[in-house]
């Protein structure tokens, strides 16, 4: 039953994750999409996704890479998954796993986030198509 339940708290984070860029990619896409209403949906979503393979593959690596400091985390503190942490500056205090899966949709949204900011291609390859065509 343990392994049960840490494979579901394994579960809920790789997808609170993937919610967390997908949150960004569909932001991006919407921005793209009114930057430039003449292309089709189809076209800006095939774009972003033929010049951002880059920043989704940083994302995963962000995703392993969370799930790996989880299971050290796991592994190393046995005992601590049971303690509720509290969250700075207030006075709630959440149970680790839950503390994980937020911090999943965090690293997810601001992992991709950042990804694009820095490896971001999609928008600067439209902005010089479309002065070619002007």
């Amino acid at each position: 039953m343990d392994l049960l339940l840490t494979i579901l708290e394994y579960f809920f984070i790789l997808i609170a994750q993937l919610i967390g860029i997908l949150f960004h990619v569909g932001q991006t896409m919407i921005a793209l999409d009114k930057a430039y209403p003449d292309k089709s949906v189809k076209e800006i979503k095939s774009l972003f996704f033929e010049n951002e393979w880059a920043s989704l593959f940083v994302s995963g690596v962000i995703i392993l890479a969370h799930l790996f400091i989880h299971g050290v985390m796991a592994f190393y503190m046995p005992g601590e998954e049971e303690k509720l942490l509290e969250i700075p500056f207030t006075s709630i205090a959440i149970p680790w796993g839950l503390a994980g899966v937020i911090i999943a949709i965090i690293f997810g949204y601001a992992g991709q986030r950042l990804a694009y900011k820095y490896l971001g291609k999609a928008e600067q390859y439209l902005s010089d198509k479309a002065d070619k065509i002007k």
